[in-house]
């Protein structure tokens, strides 16, 4: 029993010495454990004595308390191994950790994809990781390790939902900062807008902050009322309202000539028979009618030669034939005034002259210039017919077109 006891104790002995070595105790304790053991182990007539006088103090013991006692001391050695052995392991896990905490095992783990120690309770990143933490945290329970609570990623709002109005006064404010480049149209374009937008005059002209001509300010204003009339006077009035913008308008247009045909035979306005072609045979006078449609021109208000048809256009024409070869004048027809009076305002206009052009004309390409003059503003407006004189009458259906 008393040596099972030594046993035991020195076992005991020697694993303390290795858990101070496996520690990193400093070499003078390791140092006195060493002599404690190597007394324990050279000298057990003093363990024995020791444990004899303990038992001994006890009194008497039984042989079956003996074989007891020895019993409770396999198990005691027992105890001990295994707890030698869990000491072992505790002291190389705590070794291990010791090694992985140095800066250089840091670097190794950190230079290696994926490498994740399964035992670390450092909370420093490795270097290379991602810095998304909090997710990452979220997903594997590092936060219970470190203690630190998720961090939520806030949840992106929609934007509020713009208004026609807002959307047309976001417009007219963007239009308004870059006005040094607008032109009519979007002039016209920021006057709507600004309707839309129910931003209030004030007493101030929208188109001020424009750098507008003044023709087309008026066209701009006319339009802008067009819109404050079609919303007074809902969808019945747009065509009233159209007309009044119309007439508006016209004031700023410039004189047109929408046709000048050679016709055979005309009949009104839009009605007339053009002729079959436009080459003649040289050496003859060729007589025909000149059909001119005219738009945009002016009415001179007052000048009627009565109070009932107060409303007069008044224009000048004048035709000038030209040989394309060398550019010589080779025919002209004076100028002819033309007026007409009526009680309203006239929409449609023509003006139907005869002409013969000369028998001198010499084979080759003309062409007939048809100038027009308005009289009320002196505008002018023209057209050029195409015309080809040829000397054989089997040339008649090849001529240029």
């Amino acid at each position: 029993m008393s040596a099972s006891r030594a046993s035991v104790r020195a076992l005991g002995l020697s694993t303390a010495a290795s858990i101070m070595l496996l520690s990193g105790c400093a070499s003078n304790q390791a140092d006195e454990t060493t002599n404690v053991t190597d007394a324990a182990l050279t000298d057990p007539d003093d363990t024995r004595s020791e444990a004899t006088d303990a038992v001994e103090g006890d009194g008497e013991v039984s042989a079956d308390a003996e074989s007891a006692s020895s019993t409770d001391d396999d198990a005691i050695t027992q105890a001990m191994l295994q707890s030698m052995r869990a000491i072992d392991e505790a002291a190389q896990k705590g070794l291990i950790e010791e090694m992985r905490s140095t800066p250089s095992a840091q670097r190794l783990r950190s230079s290696t994809p994926g490498a994740v120690a399964s035992n670390t309770t450092s909370t420093e990143p490795a270097i290379g990781a991602e810095t998304t933490a909090p997710d990452a945290a979220v997903a594997t329970g590092s936060h219970e390790r470190t203690g630190s609570a998720p961090t939520e990623r806030p949840v992106p709002q929609a934007p509020p939902e713009l208004t026609t109005p807002a959307l047309a006064a976001k417009l007219v404010e963007r239009m308004e900062r870059e006005s040094a480049s607008l032109n009519l149209e979007d002039a016209m374009t920021l006057a709507a807008l600004r309707d839309i937008a129910q931003i209030p005059r004030d007493g101030a002209d929208p188109l001020d902050v424009l750098d507008l001509a003044p023709s087309e300010r008026r066209a701009a204003e006319a339009v802008a009322r067009l819109r404050e009339r079609v919303a007074d006077s809902g969808v019945s009035g747009v065509a009233e309202a159209i007309e009044a913008a119309h007439r508006e308008l016209l004031d700023e247009a410039t004189l047109d000539l929408t046709a000048a045909e050679l016709c055979t035979s005309v009949e009104g306005f839009g009605r007339y028979s053009p002729i079959a072609t436009r080459s003649f045979l040289a050496g003859q006078s060729q007589p025909a009618i000149l059909y001119v449609e005219v738009d945009h021109f002016r009415h001179q208000t007052g000048e009627g030669e009565s109070a009932t048809e107060p409303y007069r256009v008044a224009l000048r024409q004048e035709l000038m034939l030209y040989h394309d070869a060398d550019g010589l004048l080779a025919w002209r027809k004076p100028a002819q005034d033309t007026r007409y009076d009526a009680r309203r305002p006239l929409r449609d206009y023509y003006v139907v002259t005869r002409i013969d052009l000369p028998a001198s004309l010499t084979v080759g390409r003309y062409h007939l210039k048809v100038v027009m003059t308005d009289l009320a503003d002196g505008a002018t407006a023209e057209r050029v017919i195409p015309i080809d004189i040829v000397g054989d009458r089997s040339a008649i259906g090849y001529a240029r077109q």
